[in-house]
């Protein structure tokens, strides 16, 4: 007797309008933190500053290897197996994730820096010297005109761009009277040039996540007037699709001189408000191929259980919740029913994602 297909109502369960409400209201990266602590990631994976010795190996290993939205999802189904029969041996509850807290989760790693890969400080001295970043800022003192580089106060990205942002007038008038032009960096250059400046003063800069609210990033948005001119051909929507958090620092860096006035000026907390806003609106624009992905949807046997219904809005963070509603006894009937846990190489899920967000014509 051949095997039979499982009901299971997975990626076409949740109706349209509650995806809608989702792709209106991204996740947020505290919100994220805490569902770590809630559905007890936390009692096997040790999260914590990027690249801290304190995690295991595996994350490490994944952490370093060009992590993305896509891939961290592909990770998670590979490695669930394993997982839940970590969880089993505990005798822990399994979680169970909505897409709402998965899309959260997936805040949380970017805001910690888990999709950048480290930087090289030899190469970020190199860019703080062709950059006549040399000229103004010394080391130690303050003689060069602008602040110390000691004196900076750099645990994140965020501090490094909310300083870089806030001195921009100033930085501004120094470099014109120095006939210094106005430096574009690239995002390596700033993992480069922030790895740089932890390895001079480690002891003052010890790396930690500010994480931010995309929902009043949004406000701050509108109310310190970037919306009013980010409007038309100036739409976020016309950019690059930004992959990392130093890759949007650069962004806002090279930005800067191309500005009609000064910026507005914003906090530690609220620049990284506006960078979760940011990136919360650019979030899984991964691309992908509905006509590879209709492949992958075979070659994985997901058609014995689950339709391939196009789901408008069909995010990384679906992928995710999705994984967590297949449970232990899910994969005993797998393989009862001589189905293979599916296992995705690079590419493949953000395949399949296009193959679930193409609308029928």
């Amino acid at each position: 007797m051949p095997p039979q297909p499982i009901a299971l109502p997975l990626l076409a369960a949740a109706p349209l309008l509650a995806v809608t409400a989702l792709w209106a209201a991204p996740g947020d990266a505290s919100r994220g933190e805490d569902v770590l602590a809630s559905q007890k990631c936390v009692a096997c994976h040790r999260f914590g500053p990027q690249w801290s010795p304190d995690l295991p190996p595996t994350l490490v290993k994944l952490f370093k290897s060009n992590l993305t939205p896509g891939r961290l999802a592909a990770e998670m189904w590979n490695h669930a197996p394993l997982m839940w029969t970590a969880i089993e041996a505990r005798n822990q509850p399994f979680p169970t994730l909505s897409e709402e807290q998965a899309s959260d989760l997936t805040a949380y790693f970017f805001a910690a820096g888990y999709f950048d890969t480290p930087g090289d400080p030899r190469r970020g001295e190199r860019v703080f010297t062709s950059g006549g970043c040399h000229v103004c800022h010394l080391m130690e003192s303050g003689q060069g005109g602008g602040p110390a580089v000691s004196a900076w106060g750099i645990a994140s990205v965020t501090d490094l761009l909310q300083g870089m942002w806030s001195h921009w007038p100033a930085m501004n008038a120094a470099m014109g009277r120095r006939r210094l032009v106005w430096p574009a960096v690239s995002a390596g250059e700033m993992r480069d040039l922030l790895a740089f400046v932890r390895s001079r003063f480690p002891e003052k800069r010890k790396p930690e996540m500010r994480a931010g609210s995309s929902q009043a990033g949004r406000t701050l948005f509108e109310e310190k007037g970037c919306a009013a001119c980010h409007q038309g051909d100036m739409d976020l929507s016309q950019y690059p699709h930004v992959r990392s958090f130093t890759q949007l620092a650069s962004s806002f860096w090279n930005h800067i001189p191309m500005m009609t006035r000064a910026p507005p000026l914003v906090s530690d907390q609220e620049m990284a408000d506006i960078l979760a806003y940011l990136w919360s609106i650019r979030y899984f624009e991964e691309s992908g191929s509905a006509r590879r992905g209709k492949a992958v949807f075979q070659a994985k046997q997901c058609g014995k259980c689950h339709p391939a219904r196009p789901r408008a809005g069909f995010t990384v963070a679906s992928m995710i919740a999705a994984l967590w509603k297949h449970p232990p006894a899910v994969v005993a009937r797998m393989k009862q029913n001589m189905i293979l846990w599916p296992t995705f190489l690079p590419g493949e899920l953000e395949d399949l994602i296009a193959l679930y967000r193409t609308v029928p014509r």
